[in-house]
Formats: C-alpha cells, structure tokens, sequence
C-alpha cells in the first residue's frame, strides 16, 4: 500500500539541497528498454549518462522480461543520486514484456507445451466492461500492482478512463471500459482502489477524454469543439470518480479543446486544460504527467523544446519521453533561469514527485529482491481470476439454437477463416487444437497475408466442403495504423457460407465493432481479446460447457445495443 505516513521531512530537505538542473531533471520521464546487456552496451549507458547529467526523474519501460527489469532497474537505482520512478504501460497486465514459449520440433517430449513466461495476462478493460464487474477491476489492478512491484516497476500507465462512444475511434477502442460514463467511472475507480492498494502509482488517461475522436494522437492534433458543460456530463465524469478515489496520477491528452483554449493548443501544453481545469475545478493534487512528447499530435506542430517548455508552463509535472532529453533538460533549465517557468513552479512539480517517491517508500529501500519474484509474479491464484475474468466477458450475441452450441457427439467439418492485423494475440491455432480435441474436423486458413491465386482457390474449395464456417477475427487498433478494416477477401468466404446456406459462427477476439460490418450469424461471440486462455475459453463456449451472460459496454452501430448479450446456461 502506498504509505501514509508523514514523509515531508524528507521531502523538503532533499528539494532544499537541489540545485535547478537537478529540479528540472526530476522531471523528465525517460525510455528504456530493459533487456540485458553488458555494463558497457549503449543501451545501459545511454540512460547512466541520462541520470548523472539530467538528474532524470523516472524511466518508462520500453520492453524487457521479468528478471531484465528487475536486474537493470535495481542497478540503475544505485546509481541514481535519488529514487527512479520505474514506469510502465501495465493495461492488461505485467504481459507487456514477455512472449511466451513454446515447444518445436525436436526438442525433449517431455517439456512442457507451452510456457506463457512473465507476468499475469489480463483481459482488455473493455472485456472488463463486460462482465460489469467493480470485484474484477479491483482484482486485476490488484495483481497487476503486486506483480509490478516485485519487479521494481512503481507506476502504471492505467486505467484507461476515456469513455469510448466513438465506434470510430481508431487507438482507444477496447482499452476503455466502455461508452458509458458512469460505467466507466464504476471500473475505472475500483481499478485505482485495487492497483495503489498494493503499493503502484495508478495514471488516469487521457485527460480531458480521448474516447470521441476519429484520429489517432499519434499521428495527427484532434480539434474537439466540446464545451465544457458537455465534458462535465461525459467525458470528464469518470476522472471525477477515480480522482475522489485517490488517484496519483493523471496523463494528459493531446487533443486541442477550442471552447476551453482558444489557442487551440493540445491539452497538454494548455494552463487552462492542466491547472484551471484539472488542478484549480477537479482538485486534483497528485502527479500530472504528459503522455509521450514523441506523438505527432505534437511533433507536426511544435519543436520539442519548446513544447516541452509549454508543457511545463501549463503545469505538467513529468514529461515522458522528450525526444532529445538532454536538449530538453537544458532547454527547460534555462527556461527557469531566464523567468519563462518560474522557479516556485519547478519545486512544487520536483516536491509532488518527490513525495509521490516517499510514498512508495523508495527514499529508504529503492531496489526489490530478485530471490522473491518467482513467489508473486505469475501465481497460479492471479492467472485464475485472470481467466474468470476472461469467461465472464464473453457476450453471445447472436445464436441459432439448431447449431449452437456445437454437438461432441456429432463431429462437423469446420472451416476457420482467421483475419488478423497481428495487433492482437493468438492466430486460431489454439482454438483450432481445442476443437480437434472435441472430435471435430477443423481446417484453418489465415488471411494475415495476401494469399497466392492458387492457395485461395484451394480454402474455398475446403470452405465449400465444410459444415461450417468459423470466422476469428484477431483485429485490433493501434497507434500509428489508422482505421480498421475488415479483409475484403474474407467477404468471399462469407458469401460462399450464404449460398449454400451453410451455417456461420463469427468470433472478435479484439475490436467489437467489426460486426457492424459482417452479416448476421448462426452465432456471434464477442471476446474482446485475443490470446490461448481466450481462445480455449471460446473453443469451451462454442461447445457449451459456459455459462455466457457478458454484456455489451458499447454500441455496434446499426446492429448490437448497448447493455445487449444473451444469456446461455449449459
């Protein structure tokens, strides 16, 4: 649990000793890749020469395994004159740092099959959304804190806050618990409660609420013509809870709010977004960081130096990831020399940092015993209410009770047509493996890639000669890939299933909103992410064995409400 006892001494004899540079560098956020090297390697010195020169603040894990991270950042934590904070984007789990294993051919039989390796996977907060649930939001931030912890990681990237009501959204999507902002508000407060209960700093994001764009930050400015009255009713509803629930930390977003800016700048470069609004009418007193200055709804418009100087102005406390941070470092240090920052303003974001570290308890024990990883990270206990979570966010939406649930004792020829953009995890293989073990014939064909003339030819014919058509969709959103869109070849497949009246099952092992654009099924299953835990738990639903009772937490346009999903008891 973040400590409550009263850390101030601490706090301010260690910002009475600090010189500007050493204020300006607690700052800065840098990126890391946490993947082993020699002491000698680049990559290692790269960020010594960052601590000792830039007196950096934080460091935000770019990859790296379990015993990568803890290895180097405890190693980084000595040299550090003061505490890093050790950041990470933790949304689904400590599952952001590993791949998992498994066996090839010509190894020993007797190795396991399959090694997830890591941490805890989690669903996506939109799965989350689905079972409704303020019990499975505590747990997963919960488990994600104590994993994250014994790693050295202190503060997390999440709870996605934005409230999705945008189908179009093109890099929120199923991070955020829902369209709904109460909904949202629920989950979002009880993921905060569960991460900080054990000990990480939890980062609402991203404020004012990125959940109503049709543009990707990463690549471009969002111009959001958005009163303030309506970001009271909506977006800002769930900030509200989890900032009374004792939030630490809040990202801001890079969206312009014209009504509330008229200069049009992004809300993290904006006074009247950061301090009038979030600090001075929402109270919020805890950390606010940027998200990453790398983004193009920044860089397209301003140089990094300077926006790291705005950003500072407008009240920011940490700036993750400067594109040059030694540049940004002296920028901002002669900034405050010559009264653009005002100096007054430098110390209280350096005293809000240091006391967030004190917090943490990093001022008397800043490093983690690599003995005890292998006792928290990964329990058995954790990967089951992972997987519970998982199976109550299965949402039926559409079935034909004359061919769902499939039958074992009457094996069918089921063809799987698997569309992925390779943003989610899994490829069918899994599902397919599970089915075979049921009796059932199963051939899967992928259109990950542009298939050759002939091999095309050859899925249809199978396709045609099936019992069934099982389309997988391993389709996701992601930063810097634009709007998604569904293969147009897997239409053919479909097409064939029609005309021969052949039966349809279609599964979102990711983005919901496909179905807007499929044709209605004998049965619809949404799963909201991919991986084999939901793979095998929709290889069990197809064929009975759960109990479905998942609920929609947004609207598929022109097909599936809100709150929509039909209850299936084996």
């Amino acid at each position: 649990m973040l400590q409550q006892k009263d850390n101030s001494p601490w706090v301010e004899q260690t910002l009475a000793a600090m010189s500007i540079p050493e204020l300006v560098g607690q700052m800065l956020v840098a990126d890391f890749a946490a993947v082993f090297t020699h002491y000698e390697h680049e990559n290692f010195q790269r960020i010594v020469r960052l601590i000792r020169e830039q007196h950096v603040g934080g460091l935000i894990l770019a990859g790296g395994n379990v015993f990568d991270i803890a290895i180097l950042t405890n190693e980084l934590q000595q040299l550090a004159k003061l505490p890093l904070l050790v950041n990470a984007d933790l949304e689904t789990g400590l599952q952001f740092f590993w791949r998992p294993w498994q066996r090839v051919r010509g190894r020993a039989p007797d190795l396991p099959a399959f090694l997830p390796g890591g941490g805890t996977a989690f669903p996506c907060m939109m799965a989350i959304g689905a079972t409704r649930s303020e019990e499975h939001a505590y747990a997963a931030g919960r488990v994600t804190a104590l994993e994250a912890r014994a790693l050295g990681i202190h503060w997390t990237n999440s709870p996605v806050l934005d409230v999705n009501n945008n189908p179009r959204n093109p890099i929120i999507n199923t991070r955020s618990f829902g369209e709904d902002p109460q909904l949202v508000a629920r989950l979002g407060a009880a993921y905060v409660r569960g991460c900080q209960s054990a000990g990480v700093i939890a980062t609402l994001k991203h404020f004012p609420g990125h959940g109503d764009t049709s543009q990707d930050t990463h690549m471009q400015l969002p111009v959001m013509h958005f009163e303030e009255a309506r970001l009271h009713a909506l977006e800002l509803v769930p900030f509200q809870a989890a900032i009374t629930a004792g939030a630490k930390a809040v990202m801001t977003a890079h969206i312009a709010l014209p009504q509330l800016d008229t200069t049009n700048r992004p809300a993290t470069l904006s006074r009247k977004i950061v301090t009038e609004l979030l600090r001075e009418r929402l109270g919020f007193r805890g950390l606010v960081v940027t998200d990453a200055l790398t983004m193009q709804g920044i860089t397209d418009h301003y140089g990094y130096e300077e926006a790291a100087v705005l950003a500072a102005q407008a009240g920011a406390d940490m700036l993750l990831i400067p594109p040059d941070t030694a540049k940004v470092h002296r920028r901002l240090v002669a900034a405050v020399e010559k009264g653009e920052i005002a100096l007054t303003q430098i110390q209280s974001a350096a005293r809000r940092i240091l006391a967030a570290k004190a917090d943490l308890g990093l001022h008397e024990e800043r490093q983690v015993a690599l003995e005890k990883i292998m006792a928290v990270v990964g329990a058995p206990a954790s990967q089951q209410i992972a997987e519970k979570i998982s199976a109550e966010a299965l949402t039926l939406l559409e079935k034909d009770s004359k061919a769902f649930p499939l039958q074992p004792r009457r094996p069918q020829k089921i063809f799987t047509l698997v569309l992925s953009n390779a943003l989610q995890p899994g490829d069918g293989i899994h599902l397919q493996e599970r089915l075979r073990a049921y009796g059932h014939e199963v051939e899967i064909f992928s259109l990950a890639q542009e298939p050759t003339a002939a091999a095309l030819e050859h899925a249809l014919t199978q396709c045609r000669a099936a019992d069934l058509l099982l389309v997988t969709m391993f389709l996701s959103v992601g930063a810097w890939k634009g709007a998604l869109r569904i293969p147009p070849l897997a239409y053919e497949f479909m097409n064939v299933a029609q005309a021969l009246n052949q039966p349809m099952f279609a599964v979102s092992f990711g983005d919901p909103y496909v179905f807007e654009h499929l044709p209605r099924t004998a049965a619809s299953l949404c799963a909201y992410n991919g991986g084999r835990t939901m793979e095998g738990l929709v290889a069990r639903a197809l064929m009975g064995e759960l109990h479905l009772h998942g609920k929609l937490p947004v609207t598929i346009p022109g097909r599936f409400a809100f709150g929509e999903g039909l209850e299936f008891v084996p």
